[in-house]
């Protein structure tokens, strides 16, 4: 989530420098890097900041000054005096209200919401449990919306199944077996700013990097809960396949002819590995 707003939020890249794609993909991990940063450690002195980061204090000092201009960081109180000479530094730290995200995690039990503003420092949850079983795109979108009070900047919607690359639609899934389609565009047109769709196991596996220290690809994410997921994240990011999500590795046939899986077939691992199965 923190690309997709920093795609949307970060400083626009200057005329002139249009065409300089690797010096502006520099900068852009840079400030995803600070962002980033911030988000999970708080608030911090540009100092502290480049000793995290592992960035140079003038690379910082210039990042911060960008991400300043658009609204993304602001400065809060000193630091407490420290051995060495000189005043306080000033802490950076990020705007609150620069931003509101939200998530929404779709299951056979319901729908899990999350909303925060962009500092994390407000958390909202909830949860309605409508019947997915029977909803269309249409009908899935609208209950979408109604769960909003107010329409966040971003919505990321993860979901058991197969999802289009282009984070747009969903192509499969057990959950929703009548609203596979469009879903994103569907809650778009009804006033929402920008909305993606991605597997739930894949959104869990882009952020472990950030959360596990010393956790770095390659490696697998397994989530084994109402179903069984699987993200595979290489040096490039998630692995996908050519058109989707592609990896069910709950959907991987197990046993010819064995018990029989959500999905409608037999001997698949979810029906021997899942919470429903064990």
């Amino acid at each position: 989530m923190g690309n997709l707003l920093m795609e949307r939020l970060g400083p626009d890249t200057p005329p002139d420098r249009a065409g300089a794609e690797g010096s502006e993909s520099i900068r852009r991990a840079n400030r995803l890097r600070l962002v980033s940063a911030l988000r999970r450690l708080g608030p911090m002195s540009r100092i502290e900041a480049a000793r995290h980061c592992g960035l140079s204090p003038a690379t910082i000092t210039l990042i911060a000054a960008e991400l300043q201009r658009a609204g993304i960081l602001v400065e809060g109180e000193r630091t407490e005096r420290g051995t060495g000479p000189g005043r306080p530094r000033r802490r950076l730290g990020l705007a609150p209200g620069r931003a509101e995200v939200a998530a929404a995690a779709v299951t056979h039990r319901g729908i899990g919401f999350a909303r925060a503003d962009f500092a994390l420092s407000r958390i909202e949850r909830w949860q309605t449990r409508p019947e997915l079983g029977t909803m269309d795109t249409r009908e899935l979108a609208e209950h979408v919306v109604a769960a909003f009070d107010r329409k966040p900047d971003v919505l990321v919607l993860g979901v058991q199944g197969a999802v289009a690359n282009d984070g747009r639609s969903i192509v499969w899934s057990p959950a929703l077996p009548g609203a596979s389609g469009a879903l994103a565009g569907a809650i778009e047109a009804r006033g929402f700013p920008y909305v993606t769709v991605d597997n739930d196991c894949a959104l869990i596996a882009g952020i472990l990097p950030r959360e596990i220290e010393g956790l770095n690809p390659p490696f697998c994410a397994v989530l084994a809960s109402y179903g069984i997921g699987a993200a595979v994240v290489g040096a490039e990011g998630i692995m996908r396949g050519a058109r989707s999500s592609a990896f069910e590795l709950g959907h991987v046939p197990y046993r010819p002819d064995g018990r029989k899986c959500r999905c409608g077939r037999r001997g698949c691992v979810e029906a021997y590995a899942a919470d429903y199965a064990v």
